[in-house]
């Protein structure tokens, strides 16, 4: 069990205090050395050199010190005076040390049955898990449909995974220097405009870019826009050594290589309608122009990476300026306009090297049974047969019987959208899935329930903590009961047969809901107005990780809606044990984005319709009003606290799902020649899914 309520807290105290201090150092050093302006203090954290808004040099301190008569007084005005900078400089940072909220602030005697949840969860999970996967052992080594067939290469890559989202720093990052280094641009939003909202409400009025000699780093996007996530060092130690050193950092994927990973492959999404918004974000970052689709309840099948893997070495693509403009335009960081195009030589070379190089012709199909026959024709486009589908399924049921438009769920009583999946994920390479936490039971559908929930949180005498540990406690039980029971029917029915064996099946964690995404001011957070925020953003990111007490608790001790906590508990529950008990179990990668994206509250599709912040900082006054922003207004983006916008703060979506995806590609695929010969969509005749089923089923008859 990983380290929650005390060792949670001092585990959290001691690696925000290291990240801390390499940040002060940087800033430090960067006095003494007369940087007229710039810090390398980002580069002390993440390895690249970031622009931090430095003031001054030494020769004020010079100055100062001329007339003073003893090396005494000379040392003490040094020492003030580089304090003070190294204050100034140091850059706003986020730490991100743990996946769970602690349990510190709450009593005793709720700690220890938080704790308790847990360990009881896990011993009754792995039951169940035991009986599914006992007749599919043969089927689930390592991690189907790659290269990775050792449990210790699955066990290396997860753990990556895992440190790489919750370990780490958001950085703000004022300029954007750190896209500028590297020759990107930011996503560009070409699908539902209800994910343009927030850059809507921001540019309101005016041009982009109009209010670049206005803002802080002359970078005029929305201020969520303006943090990078910096992972800690010790990430990269726990990669696979499947996974080249150098594809180890936790940034966007490029979109060439991408495309090039997913090449002659199809995609399958499955999931509720935050799993929809990542089909539009998949469809931004593989497509150039916006594509004809019917909403989640129609989705047609989309064709991706035609014109990426058709540029001419990634020419207009990883700066974003070949893409067509549905919605804005946003503005390059200062210093990217003139950049070129990103330069991909390294990785470039290495994969054209290995599509040209087939398998190896010793390879023994009978000893890898992922081994692929190779076809004669290479005439086929370098797209072809590059897909995605969603399919719209709340609740991840793979019968017919659930399927029904008046379905609702046995234990709640609401409706529930399940679209029939089972015959679409069998035909597709990858399949990304998500289950997500249930609704509270409608009011009236469950007389026991009522009596044992609602019936402590409309009780008077009960204190407020222990009406919150009924619904964390209600929430455990729905996770026992019902939600585990619904995930492992739905991960047999994607690895039993009549399913293919060579499939890759990968889980994205789900994230919580933020009570106050569209807040025009919060009490929570004392040091709030230190942190930027823009119009369309809502209030700004939380200063820390939220405690367990936060997420239960307004600021005078009164609950949060029962429905949030509801939720976020059963969230909690559900990310663990699908990380640590079920998903290993299947041969499922987790991806978490929970953890980096547990202080945004920011950049939210609600946040769009939110007033404005009330910020007491000073120094971003002139982008709120430069914005041209009025009173909130009730609109279908009103209170929707559940999905982000395009692009999402931080690029935080774009890193943790899909850079993480990357990842795994990267490391199933094309670990070394004989995985890209095997796995990757060169000319040299790579059969997907479909085309190895067919084979399979001719040489049968």
């Amino acid at each position: 069990m990983p380290a929650r309520s005390r060792r949670s807290r001092r585990s959290t105290l001691a690696l925000g205090c290291s990240f801390v201090l390499f940040a002060v150092a940087g800033a430090r050093a960067d006095s003494s050395r007369e940087v007229d302006g710039r810090s390398e203090a980002i580069d002390g954290v993440a390895g690249r050199t970031g622009e931090v808004g430095a003031e001054g040099t030494m020769g004020g301190f010079a100055a100062a010190a001329d007339g003073l008569s003893t090396s005494a007084a000379v040392e003490e005005m040094e020492k003030s005076v580089l304090n003070g900078r190294a204050e100034r400089q140091r850059p706003r940072t986020i730490a991100i040390t743990s996946s769970l909220p602690s349990a510190d602030s709450l009593s005793p005697a709720f700690a220890a049955t938080y704790d308790s949840l847990f360990e009881s969860l896990a011993s009754d999970a792995k039951t169940l898990v035991s009986s599914a996967t006992s007749s599919l052992s043969s089927r689930l080594r390592g991690i189907p449909g790659t290269a990775i067939t050792s449990s210790s290469e699955a066990r290396d890559l997860q753990s990556f995974l895992d440190c790489s989202s919750s370990s780490g720093l958001w950085v703000y990052d004022a300029s954007g220097s750190w896209i500028a280094s590297q020759g990107r641009g930011v996503t560009v939003h070409k699908q539902e405009s209800r994910y343009a909202a927030c850059d809507k409400r921001f540019y309101k009025g005016r041009e982009p870019g109009s209010a670049a000699d206005e803002v802080e780093g002359g970078w005029d996007v929305r201020e969520s826009l303006k943090w990078r996530w910096a992972p800690s060092p010790s990430c990269a130690n726990l990669a696979p050594a499947s996974l080249s050193p150098s594809l180890r950092s936790s940034d966007p994927p490029s979109r060439s290589r991408f495309c090039r990973l997913l090449a002659h492959k199809s995609t399958l999404l499955l999931g509720d309608s935050t799993q929809y918004s990542l089909h539009d974000l998949l469809l931004d970052w593989t497509t150039t122009e916006p594509q004809s689709c019917y909403g989640d309840l129609y989705c047609k099948e989309h064709a991706l990476c035609g014109e990426i893997l058709r540029s001419r070495k990634g020419e207009g693509v990883e700066d974003w300026e070949g893409d067509e403009r549905v919605y804005h335009r946003l503005p390059l960081p200062p210093g990217g306009e003139g950049l070129s195009k990103r330069e991909e030589e390294t990785v470039t070379e290495e994969v054209e090297k290995r599509d040209s190089i087939p398998s190896s012709a010793s390879h023994d199909s009978t000893l890898h049974p992922h081994t692929h026959d190779k076809r004669q024709s290479s005439t086929r486009s370098p797209s072809y047969g590059t897909l995605l589908r969603y399919r719209r399924t709340d609740g991840l049921r793979p019968s017919s019987a659930q399927t029904l438009p008046t379905y609702a769920h046995p234990s709640t009583g609401v409706r529930e959208v399940n679209q029939q999946w089972l015959a679409d994920s069998r035909r597709s390479d990858i399949v990304i899935l998500n289950k997500p936490p249930l609704p509270l039971p409608r009011k009236g559908f469950n007389e026991s329930w009522d009596e044992w929930v609602r019936g402590v949180l409309e009780d008077e005498r009960v204190e407020s903590e222990q009406e919150a540990l009924r619904i964390v406690e209600a929430a455990a039980e729905t996770t026992r009961n019902v939600w585990v029971a619904e995930l492992v029917e739905a991960l047999r029915a994607i690895r039993a047969p009549p399913s293919p064996p060579d499939q890759l099946v990968v889980y994205r964690g789900g994230w919580r809901q933020h009570a106050d995404c569209a807040a025009s001011s919060v009490k929570s957070d004392t040091d709030a107005d230190e942190l930027p925020t823009s119009p369309g953003d809502g209030p700004p990111p939380r200063s820390s990780q939220p405690s367990l007490s936060d997420l239960l608790f307004r600021p005078d001790n009164s609950l949060l809606p029962a429905h949030i906590i509801y939720h976020n508990a059963q969230l909690f529950f559900q990310n663990h044990l699908a990380r640590r008990v079920v998903l290993p179990a299947f041969g499922v990668p987790f991806l978490d984005l929970d953890s980096p994206l547990s202080v945004w509250r920011s950049g939210m599709v609600g946040s769009s319709s939110a007033s404005p912040f009330s910020s007491l900082s000073s120094s971003h006054d002139a982008q709120t009003l430069l914005a041209g922003s009025g009173k909130g207004l009730r609109s279908p983006t009103s209170g929707d606290c559940t999905r982000y916008c395009f692009p999402s703060p931080g690029l935080s979506l774009e890193t943790f799902f899909l850079g993480a995806l990357g990842h795994v590609f990267e490391a199933g695929w094309a670990g070394d020649e004989e995985r890209a010969g095997e796995w990757m969509g060169g000319e040299e005749g790579f059969r997907n899914l479909r085309e190895r089923v067919a084979g399979r089923e001719a040489r049968a008859e």
